[in-house]
This record gives C-alpha cells, sequence and structure tokens, in this order.
C-alpha cells in the first residue's frame, strides 16, 4: 500500500487529500466504513480508480496532529479482506516527510590504515550489500527524484517505506557491483554523474550509463566537473549546472532534472540556475530523514560510512 501523507510526516498541505492507494481494486463500502479519523473531520471520499482512496477534508487539515485508521476486515473485489490494520499519523507542523535518502560514493575494501576522507566516501561491498539486503528485508521500497518530488508538491502517494538509494561520481563498481545486485533485490538506485569523468580511470563509461538507464536506474548531475560551486563564477556556475544536464541528456536520451551539490555545496545564485534550467529537485548533505515540500532545491542526504554498522545504519531509518 502507499499514501498521502506518510505515516510520520508533519508537514503536511492543508488542502491536500488523504491519499491510500492499495495494491487491488477494493470493496468501496467495506473501505470507507473503516476509515476513522481522529481527531473527527468532514469531509468526502472519492474513487478516482478502483485501487485508489482519496478523502478530502471540508474545511482542511485544521489540527496540529491527526491519526488516520482503516480497520481490518475491508475487503478487495474478491472478498479477501485486510488482517491488519493501515494506521498513518501526520500534522501540520513539522520537519517534513520522513523519506531517508541515502548517499555512497566508493564501493571498495580498503587497507589497514585508510584516511579520513576514505573512511567518510568509502563503503565495502559487504557492508553495502548487507545494507541493501536490510532494506528490502524490512520492505523499504526505493524511490525515484520525480516520485519524491510528486508527493512533496502534488499530494501523490509513496509507499509505506520510501527510501532513496543515490551513488555520486559515476564509480565503475556502480556497474559491477551495484547493478547485479540491486537487479536481484529489485532495487532501482539514482547516479549522480559528474559527465566529465565519464570513461576515465575509475569511471563507467557511457554504454555502461546507457545499459544502466535501460535498466532502470535513474540519473542526476552532480555538477560538470565536480567543482565547488560556491567558488566560481556565475558563467561558470551556469556550465557546471546547465551544460552537465544536457550532455547527460544527449548522450543517454533521458530528461536529466534532478542535481546533487558537489561536496554538499551551494549557494542562492545555484539556487537560481538550476530553476533557470528547469530542475525539479536538487540533494545537499544535510543529515536528517526528514524532507521538506518547500525545500525542493535543499533536498537532505544522510552519508554511509565506512564505519557504519548494521545496526547504524537501521537506526537512520523511520522506525515506524
Amino acid at each position: 500500500m502507499a499514501s498521502y501523507p506518510l505515516d510520520g510526516d508533519h508537514a503536511v498541505r492543508v488542502e491536500r487529500a488523504l491519499v491510500i492507494e492499495f495494491d487491488r481494486p477494493m470493496d468501496k463500502s467495506s473501505v470507507g466504513e473503516r476509515l476513522i479519523l481522529s481527531p473527527t473531520v468532514e469531509g468526502t471520499i472519492d474513487w478516482p480508480t478502483p485501487r485508489r482512496l482519496a478523502f478530502m477534508p471540508r474545511d482542511g487539515w485544521t489540527a496540529h496532529a491527526y491519526e488516520a485508521i482503516l480497520a481490518p476486515g475491508a475487503t478487495d473485489l474478491q472478498g479477501v479482506a485486510m488482517r491488519e490494520a493501515f494506521r498513518l499519523r501526520f500534522g501540520r507542523k513539522g520537519h517534513g516527510a520522513p523519506v531517508p535518502i541515502l548517499v555512497y560514493h566508493r564501493l571498495k575494501k580498503l587497507d589497514d590504515q585508510p584516511g579520513e576522507a576514505q573512511l567518510t566516501w568509502t563503503v565495502s561491498p559487504e557492508a553495502f550489500a548487507a545494507q541493501m539486503t536490510y532494506l528490502v528485508q524490512g520492505g523499504w521500497q526505493s524511490i525515484s527524484p520525480a516520485q519524491l518530488a510528486a508527493y512533496l508538491t502534488q499530494g501523490e502517494p509513496l509507499p509505506r517505506r520510501p527510501v532513496m538509494i543515490t551513488l555520486d561520481d559515476g564509480y565503475k563498481e556502480v556497474y559491477t557491483l551495484v547493478y547485479p545486485l540491486c537487479t536481484k533485490l529489485g532495487l532501482r538506485p539514482v547516479l549522480f554523474i559528474v559527465p566529465q569523468y565519464v570513461g576515465y580511470g575509475a569511471y563507467m563509461d557511457w554504454e555502461q550509463l546507457r545499459e544502466l538507464v535501460r535498466a532502470g536506474f535513474f540519473v542526476g548531475a552532480h555538477g560538470y566537473d565536480h567543482a565547488d560551486l560556491r567558488k566560481l563564477s556565475d558563467a561558470e556556475i551556469e556550465r557546471q549546472i546547465g551544460d552537465s544536464q544536457a550532455l547527460l541528456a544527449e548522450r543517454l536520451g533521458i530528461t536529466v532534472d534532478a542535481f546533487a551539490y558537489p561536496y554538499g555545496h551551494y549557494d542562492q545564485r545555484a539556487l537560481v540556475a538550476l530553476e533557470k534550467y528547469h530542475y525539479v529537485t536538487a540533494f545537499a548533505l544535510n543529515p536528517s530523514i526528514f524532507q521538506s515540500p518547500d525545500r525542493l532545491y535543499q533536498l537532505n542526504r544522510l552519508v554511509i560510512t565506512y564505519t557504519t554498522s548494521l545496526a547504524e545504519f537501521a537506526r537512520l531509518l523511520p522506525q515506524n
């Protein structure tokens, strides 16, 4: 099942409908009579499709906090009943939607005396595999930047446990390690690519990237040559944001509307350039799981490091 809002989202738009997306067509009357809102809210139920319920509050969401419960017993069109309640807690004044966005860089085993930078920007292949397996076993589903933007700006539902898996720079391990593992697990990561790196040394080439796109991986821009945007002229910022977008779109045959700031750094000029080139989302490195509908160009990401244990990884995720 999917919903808007997600459980734990406390930045819900006042005018948005509560949407529950079922995985199969449902018996409408059995669902409607089991939907309970606390505090009580007057409103109307609509069914845009046989799988989607939309409850529109008559006067909007006026309280600070709500709980919506779909009690057990609602049935699908074949009479199969839900055995467990579906519960959402949400409100209007909070940090945002609890959608963890994970960021990885290199995947390799380090030697016995690694430097601090290596420990920060590297994860072992074994740890990455364990983390991805943990996500799947816990019911987490990978989403794209476009899905997150649609949730935040349009009220489109997301699966109950959404997660975004991002990999920066375009290292070869994405093709040799991430590709087969995530294909097997049913995960689709987001790749933030530096065009000037493509085809050189430790990085993937264009044909490998095209294969990943065909396999359902998402691609965004990460600057033209990974320069710190704060230190550049206005013209160079345009190159980093506009030219990287154009080259990736041309070489890969895709729309590029997501951007990851190199080093996580940006300034007001970068935000203006992103809007000029019609980017929809942009990603920083602020360590929070919460995503605000008012900050689509400052989405938060959690850096996974070499020393992040599986228990620590689990604690980074929303506990719902």
